[in-house]
């Protein structure tokens, strides 16, 4: 018995060192606060932990018998459905991580890697070729001016396939818009009025050169934008309702 607690042990410490360093990645790099929330990536998350740290574990308590036979092939079977299992859940997490968060017309939308086509990386602007691996950026997406390419993006759009947040060939930096920004950007006053002011008052806290605002659209729930109007310079996502 012995033994078998001391190898659960050891499993349960590899596992959840995997745990944190992967919670490390997601949550700080991939899907920094509160755009976890905002695309809904917790419930696939929380899933490759139970897998990771509870189930492999438990397996490794079960089968450990210090004079069992086939002890080396369990464990080798335990350890590749385990790391098997983890590998398929995160890779999920990866390719479908926010890269960019993207203003167009009078919004923005967070533009995940998965659903960026290739297509459309291939001719847009060298910058915006690779999908950032180091966190989501801020980009702004034009509609085309060509009446044709416009006509074919609102047909594409309006039947599932790709908006201007998923067209990375539409892409131009932000200070190319930031009239766009400044003339579109709401006042605070609208922003409180939307949410309770507890949960406002808290948002805004950390970031008092705030003095407006503009939604973000994601998969999950919709959230806000904090701007430095003046500077049509985005500062944070709070989670804040954008609307009622």
């Amino acid at each position: 018995m012995r033994n078998r607690i001391l190898a659960f042990g050891i499993h349960v410490a590899l596992s959840a060192f995997l745990a944190a360093s992967a919670m490390a990645v997601v949550y700080f790099i991939w899907y920094p606060s509160p755009l976890a929330e905002a695309v809904g990536v917790g419930k696939i998350f929380l899933l490759l932990i139970a897998i990771d740290v509870v189930i492999g574990p438990f397996l490794t308590f079960i089968v450990f018998r210090s004079n069992k036979k086939s002890l080396k092939l369990d464990l080798a079977c335990i350890l590749i459905l385990q790391m098997g299992a983890f590998s398929y859940g995160f890779h999920a997490i990866a390719i479908s991580r926010p890269a960019w968060i993207v203003f167009s017309v009078d919004r923005f939308d967070v533009g995940q890697a998965n659903e960026l086509e290739g297509r459309f990386l291939k001719i847009a602007s060298p910058e915006f070729r690779s999908i950032p691996w180091s966190g989501p950026r801020w980009v702004a997406s034009l509609i085309p001016s060509d009446r044709e390419k416009r006509n074919q993006l609102i047909l594409e759009s309006t039947t599932g396939g790709a908006d201007l947040a998923q067209r990375p060939d539409l892409y131009v930096p932000m200070e190319q818009v930031t009239p766009e920004v400044i003339m579109k950007s709401r006042p605070l006053s609208e922003l409180l009025q939307l949410n309770d002011s507890e949960a406002y008052a808290i948002a805004l806290e950390k970031w008092p050169e705030a003095n407006a605002w503009l939604p973000l659209v994601a998969k999950n729930k919709a959230m806000a934008v904090l701007m430095k109007k003046e500077l049509g310079k985005p500062l944070a996502i709070v989670n804040l309702k954008p609307w009622r």
